[in-house]
């Protein structure tokens, strides 16, 4: 499984992407990191409906597993948190 990651960039850019890709696109755009944390579910679903495009796949998530299938609007979420 990989982990989305929610992040902003010292040159602006902000969004969310999977761990990896976070690293190629610093690298590729010859920037830094300004702050980066596990996204939540939500952190998804909004960056989705704004033209992100999220790959087929299940990612960790900051409140629980994110599954990804072949449609557009295809998300699974499947909550790990703890209630007492």
């Amino acid at each position: 499984m990989k982990k989305m990651i929610s992040f902003g960039l010292t040159d602006g850019q902000y969004g969310v992407l999977e761990e990896k890709e976070l690293a190629l696109h610093v690298k590729q755009s010859e920037t830094t990191i300004h702050k980066q944390e596990v996204a939540s579910f939500y952190d998804c679903l909004e960056w989705s409906a704004m033209g992100a495009e999220i790959k087929k796949g299940m990612y960790i998530v900051s409140d629980g597993i994110l599954n990804v299938g072949e449609e557009y609007d295809d998300f699974e979420f499947i909550d790990l948190r703890i209630v007492a």
